[in-house]
């Protein structure tokens, strides 16, 4: 194989989203073992629908130019709600229409999904490959992250500081309510007061707090549900950085996808710093082995249950990071990007079959 485009709509900088980095870092992987490849973003473009009819244009070229690809891949966006599910359904569609035509393989690569669930990928799109999951027509790919993790040291004796984080760069009241009650903040505030008697402060870090406008949002719900609860915001997100100046990480996501396997917390296992999750079936591969959790585990939406958990990982903070550890091991030996590349490229290999 000598050469893979890939139809990604939306993939420009800033490049802090899960999918975005999925498509540049498999991309830079696929480079190193000598494939060209070629990223069509879309790029520029004043509006969503602009920009993938940009990037279908722009596969139509190629896929009819004197060098044709290999195997096409479309990164559709990560939902098939309202008008993202028309916008993403044309976009499959219609790049398949184009690589039939020219009779290229083309296969779909789910890094999320809201909307549909596996079976019905398989039946509409297959054959696909899905981060973290797998179905009738529907091959499972490891996600894995650009550079290598070595595992976290802490000096902490004590649990004190935790951190939440995403990748949000856009303002606005839609984004607010969506890391509220998507990701799941709201229940860490509900709990806040709780962890504050225990001494436990929280940051929030997320992009969009350059603007003040957020920052105003933060303050007023922690003022609504948690005054007593020390509350820091950080703009500037490196997770890495973030998560060896902090003792834990909170990843209280509420939504549910069928394909998910979160870039922040797949980094926050690999570093192995002390984690506790909202039980959600869509990223259990990663979450646990063979039914054993590699991290703590919280009933999805439940901010009681949530504050137990992180009470008592303070109490055992010790026997916490020694699990960590370990987790972090067999995360960074399983969900890398080594093991990423070649599930593609088995994938890749088993459509030109």
């Amino acid at each position: 194989m000598k050469r893979v485009v890939f139809v990604a709509p939306g993939v420009v900088p800033p490049l802090t989203e899960g999918r975005k980095r999925l498509v540049i870092d498999l991309a830079a992987a696929l480079r190193v073992r000598g494939i060209e490849v070629d990223v069509l973003d879309g790029a520029p473009s004043s509006s969503s629908a602009y920009t993938i009819r940009r990037a279908v244009r722009a596969v139509a070229n190629i896929c009819a130019g004197a060098a044709p690809p290999d195997v096409v891949a479309v990164f559709p966006f990560g939902t098939f709600r309202g008008l993202r599910a028309w916008a993403n359904t044309w976009l499959l569609n219609r790049v398949r229409s184009i690589c039939r035509c020219a009779e290229i393989p083309v296969l779909p690569i789910f890094y999320s999904c809201a909307g549909l669930d596996l079976e019905e990928i398989g039946r509409r799109f297959g054959p696909a490959l899905a981060v973290g999951g797998e179905g009738p027509s529907v091959r499972m790919i490891h996600l894995g992250v650009d550079r290598p993790l070595e595992a976290r040291q802490s000096n902490n004796s004590e649990m004190r500081r935790i951190l939440f984080l995403c990748g949000y760069q856009h303002p606005g009241r839609r984004a607010w309510r969506d890391v509220l009650y998507g990701r799941g903040l709201i229940d860490v505030f509900r709990a806040g007061d709780l962890l504050a008697g225990a001494g436990i402060t929280l940051t929030v870090a997320i992009p969009f707090f350059k603007h003040p406008q957020m920052r105003g949002l933060l303050q007023a719900e922690a003022v609504r549900h948690c005054p007593q609860l020390m509350i820091e915001s950080q703009s500037e997100v490196d997770p890495i950085a973030c998560f060896a100046a902090h003792d834990a990480f909170v990843f209280p996501y509420r939504d549910e996808h069928s394909v998910f396997i979160p870039h922040s917390l797949l980094e926050a296992l690999s570093v192995g710093i002390p984690t506790l999750a909202a039980d959600q079936r869509m990223y259990r591969e990663l979450t646990a082995a063979h039914g054993v959790p590699r991290c703590n585990l919280h009933r999805v939406g439940d901010a009681g249950d949530l504050a137990t958990n992180l009470l008592n990982m303070q109490r055992n903070y010790a026997t916490i990071i020694a699990r960590a550890a370990q987790a972090s091991i067999e995360i960074r030996g399983q969900w890398n990007m080594e093991h990423c590349v070649n599930d593609v490229l088995a994938a890749f290999d088993q459509l030109k079959k």
